[in-house]
């Protein structure tokens, strides 16, 4: 079944995407920088484009990500085009992977930090993959100290928090990871502990993934080192839990 790609008007007019799949299309395969290429140069209502019915005229499949896109026609409007109801969540799950990929490096996380104002609809997205990049992303952002306070700025602890019972695990487990890098932030910390984050996180070093236990343990390490904190991360009593993860 072809998958549906949200792209923007393209320019030049005519020069559309090729994503066959298989081996024997006289077509070259598109590879993920080809759809950043043309998604990012958005600058009009998008129109629904079908990844197998495209042809894609170069010899060589474009290797820039979004990265190169942004570099040549200018930073994007990320907030409009992730809250786009245009953009399938699909395609919104492929920014997110992009952004989160991009901001793992201080420097370019600074280019791609204004995604937070998108957050919010972001994380009550049906699509978990959707949940998942966004938790991923924010807790990359958080991780650098040049871009955590613009995490911490758009109060973000109160749907984290909610997303460490969310019933898909992958989701769960970024969403520890979110939770940990904003804790780096003494105010990040306090509304993390606010929402009742710790009780959660002890829960969750019984999960039975080990990802999930390990950014667990992350997160209550983290909310126990401030001070203001402290006293919060103690008084749910995780250290018989966290003994019993050291046999």
């Amino acid at each position: 079944m072809p998958l549906p790609v949200l792209l923007g008007s393209m320019a030049p007019l005519g020069l559309v995407l090729q994503c066959k799949s298989s081996q024997n299309s006289p077509h070259q395969q598109a590879s993920l920088g080809d759809i950043f290429e043309f998604f990012f140069r958005s600058r009009s209502q998008p129109r629904r484009i079908e990844r197998n019915s495209t042809v894609c005229k170069s010899t060589k499949a474009i290797s820039c990500k979004a990265a190169t896109s942004m570099s040549v026609v200018g930073h994007p409007d990320l907030t409009h085009n992730l809250r786009s109801k245009y953009v399938a969540e699909t395609t919104k799950g492929l920014i997110l992977r992009e952004i989160e990929h991009r901001a793992r490096v201080e420097a370019e996380a600074r280019v791609v930090a204004d995604f937070v104002m998108a957050y919010d609809m972001l994380l009550d997205s049906q699509a978990f993959t959707v949940r998942m990049g966004t938790c991923r992303a924010l807790g990359r952002l958080a991780s650098h100290s040049s871009t955590r306070a613009a995490v911490v700025a758009v109060q973000p602890s109160a749907r984290l928090v909610a997303l460490l019972s969310d019933a898909n695990v992958k989701v769960v487990k970024e969403a520890c990871f979110a939770v940990s890098e904003i804790s780096q932030d003494r105010g990040g910390a306090t509304s993390i502990v606010r929402e009742g984050a710790p009780e959660f996180l002890k829960q969750l070093l019984e999960s039975q993934d080990e990802d999930v236990r390990k950014h667990a343990c992350w997160a209550l390490g983290q909310l126990a080192y401030p001070s203001s904190t402290r006293a919060a991360a103690v008084a749910v009593q995780p250290g018989a839990h966290l003994v019993a993860l050291l046999g």
